[in-house]
């Protein structure tokens, strides 16, 4: 926790200086740390390289008008004069910018950057700095850090050679023989002994070296402003690259991704990481085996006074929206991502190609739009959060991303450590007043329905009234998925990633995503069933409200009255009260490649059944051979409240059977069975449906599922005598 403040100090710091950026960040931190005086700095930032320009004075006057903060301008020497008086910082620390030549950043030297900074954080008295800016320190009575604060870095700090061991430049053996470090894992894998054990336990910081910048992704760059809070805070800082192959635009060696396993393996399961790797996938990869996330902190400077600020700030839960009638409608419900880095929100939801502020666009309010929030922003920025929950219309709905912290949050990946995490998250869903959970699927696609990641979600997530699982897709249109045990509280699937240009090396227009959700919605073999309830997801980076409001126009010029645009809260409200009513369409036809996306909400196990490999146009449909009960598909329905169910399908074969059972266990043979070519038959299964309301079908022998339908009534069920409890019950 960060000191409550009562001034801000606020220096300006040219961004293009990177260097003196770094300095004036550590210094930022450990002032803010201690709060002298309740002075905090603020640094305000000369940048314009990430448009629209960083919008450190929007925030400053913010907080000037909502706190009773008082604001002081001082120069960047004032600053560092205050530093010494106050807080004590009396020391540098002198790091080596040594770049390597072309882009082998082993042979580099501006790692210890990142080392300075830890050291920084540490001593708490002393400031990292390059070797150019050591004179004007020195100016107003700096001096280099004393070898005898080596005792604050443990056992590790006797191989640092001396004297002067506090500039860096002297660690390395082209400069002494018996200097520690060769290369730069060198000096990582010494950090990682020595300091990361004396760091703070919470969370670990990537920054990327000066020279460690992907050319193609200006926002991953080396951004010093985070040092901020990571000094601070006392935090270990590196980069490392999480590709497991040196193929990558730095060249560096697979040791690089052991390092940073092994940092990760040392600091222990749940820890944050805070900052952004370009590298999305195997970043995320790697944080998620070994049972830790990332923050979602990237591109925010400030923090610590974004956090120190945020007990001025309370968040009340938004009223939920009225939903309106339920008809025969194909409701649609759009969400923004990226949310879940703090940066997006800082710029006032930076997107579309890093060109606006997505919130700014003139159309925002006059349709339904959710965005994206950080949970986590609750004691990092809930000032921000407030902003935005202020300046929402009726139509701006917020759901939590990813939802505390980004990873592939499953049983698979996290184990034991799952529940920690889901409780964690659960505490700030409820301190944010936040309804839905998000979570991103993990590369092989979604959490198959039978994996128990999902019900230990339901199960911890109390204050959700839905997840949303997935960032995007293809095809399909039915995504809500019923858990038993928790049988009104939709499971939604996503079913696309709209205006993906970028990720998937094309551009898509926005004809071309109204095109997809036509063809989705309206089916072209035969009549689709209405009530229909499709989520989209449109990317931050490529798309804008405008373009939402173009896509709605060409929708209801093809097909006029047909779709309605709700927020998430009407979006829940309405499958619930469709699947109350017996009303949410329970069907799909089966898709080539395994699972498809009308079908990915009822297949529970398949064992050994098989696709066609035509797509477009039909026939589709999924095919079991051998003997009754060699190879067979299982799917699982949830028609709670209902008393009763009747299922229809598209069968034929030489032999075809469907098979019910209540529980997967005990199954009734042979509930339709017969040959022929493709015809429709149907059997009542409604003694087979548990009391949650779920059952289960299996096909065997010769079959070929061409399609199947699930009707069923609404009638209260009750259990014992009393309303069966959705979220204490389970079979």
């Amino acid at each position: 926790p960060w000191p409550l403040p009562t001034t801000l100090l606020v220096a300006e710091a040219d961004a293009d200086d990177p260097h003196w950026v770094t300095t004036l960040a550590a210094l930022q931190g450990l002032v803010n740390r201690k709060a002298p005086k309740g002075q905090m700095v603020w640094l305000d930032l000369l940048d314009c390289r990430f448009p629209p320009c960083s919008p450190h004075g929007q925030w400053l006057e913010y907080y000037r008008q909502k706190t009773p903060i008082q604001v002081t301008r001082v120069s960047s020497e004032r600053l560092l004069q205050i530093a010494r008086e106050e807080a004590g910082i009396n020391y540098y620390i002198v790091f080596d910018p040594e770049t390597a030549r072309g882009k082998n950043i082993d042979a580099g030297r501006t790692c210890t950057i990142n080392i300075a900074c830890t050291v920084s954080g540490l001593v708490g008295n002393a400031i990292p700095v390059h070797p150019d800016d050591v004179s004007r320190l020195r100016q107003l009575g700096y001096q280099l850090l004393p070898d005898s604060f080596l005792t604050k870095l443990g056992a590790g700090a006797a191989v640092l050679r001396r004297p002067d061991a506090f500039d860096l430049r002297e660690q390395w053996t082209s400069a002494h023989s018996d200097s520690p470090w060769k290369t730069r894992q060198d000096a990582y894998e010494w950090a990682i002994n020595s300091l990361l054990p004396l760091t703070g336990r919470e969370a670990v910081a990537l920054v990327h070296d000066l020279e460690a910048r992907p050319t193609e992704a200006p926002g991953h760059n080396f951004e010093p402003w985070l040092y901020d809070y990571s000094v601070g805070a006392g935090y270990f800082h590196f980069f490392f690259e999480p590709s497991p192959t040196p193929a990558n635009p730095l060249n560096l060696t697979p040791y690089d991704r052991l390092l940073f396993a092994q940092l990760l393996q040392k600091r222990g399961p749940l820890t944050m990481v805070r900052g952004w790797h370009g590298d999305e996938g195997d970043y995320i990869r790697l944080l998620s085996e070994k049972r830790c996330f990332n923050g979602g902190m990237a591109w925010m400077p400030n923090l610590s006074v974004h956090g120190a600020l945020s007990p001025y700030f309370q968040l009340d839960k938004r009223p939920r929206p009225s939903s309106p009638p339920l008809e025969a409608k194909i409701y649609l419900t759009f969400t923004f991502t990226d949310g879940d880095q703090a940066g997006v929100l800082y710029r006032n939801f930076w997107g579309s190609n890093g060109g606006g502020s997505l919130w700014a666009d003139p159309v925002r309010g006059k349709f339904p739009i959710n965005w994206t929030l950080n949970a986590l922003l609750f004691e990092a920025a809930r000032g921000i959060v407030r902003y935005f929950f202020d300046e929402a219309s009726p139509n701006d709905t917020f759901v939590a991303d990813l939802p505390a912290g980004y990873a592939w949050f499953d049983e698979k990946r996290f184990g034991d450590s799952l529940p920690a995490y889901l409780e964690m998250a659960n505490c700030y869903l409820g301190a944010t007043g936040l309804r839905v959970a998000d979570f991103t699927c993990p590369m092989e696609g979604f959490i198959p329905i039978a994996d128990s990641t999902l019900t230990s979600r339901l199960r911890y997530l109390t204050h959700a009234d839905a997840i949303r699982e997935g960032y995007g897709g293809g095809g399909g249109y039915q995504g809500v998925y019923w858990p038993e045990g928790y049988p009104l509280v939709p499971y939604i699937r996503t079913m696309f990633l709209a205006g993906g240009g970028g990720y998937g090396g094309e551009t898509v227009s926005v004809e071309q995503i109204a095109r997809q959700i036509e063809e989705w919605t309206h089916a072209p073999t035969g009549a689709v069933a209405r009530p229909l309830f499709v989520h989209l997801t449109w990317v931050n980076w490529f798309t804008s409200p405008s373009d939402m409001a173009k896509c709605l126009e060409l929708l209801e010029h093809a097909h006029p009255g047909e779709y309605k645009l709700v927020t998430m809260d009407q979006f829940v409200s309405l499958t619930k009260e469709a699947k109350q009513r017996g009303l949410f369409p329970i069907s799909f036809r089966p898709r080539p490649n395994g699972q498809s996306w009308e079908e990915a909400p009822y297949l529970w196990e398949d064992h050994g059944s098989k696709t066609n490999t035509r797509d477009d146009p039909p026939p589709i449909w999924r095919k079991t051979t051998g003997g009754y009960g060699q190879n067979f598909v299982t799917y699982k329905f949830n028609v709670y409240p209902s008393r009763r169910a009747r299922v229809k399908v598209e069968i034929s074969g030489s032999d075809f059977n469907m098979d019910a059972s209540p529980d997967n266990k005990t199954w009734t043979g042979r509930v339709i069975r017969g040959s022929g070519d493709r015809q429709s038959l149907s059997a009542d299964v409604s003694r087979w449906v548990n009391p949650n309301g779920c059952f289960y079908v299996r096909f065997t022998g010769e079959t070929v599922i061409w399609g199947a339908q699930v009707e069923y009534g609404a009638k209260p069920r009750k259990r014992d005598g009393k309303r069966f409890n959705p979220r204490t019950n389970t079979n």
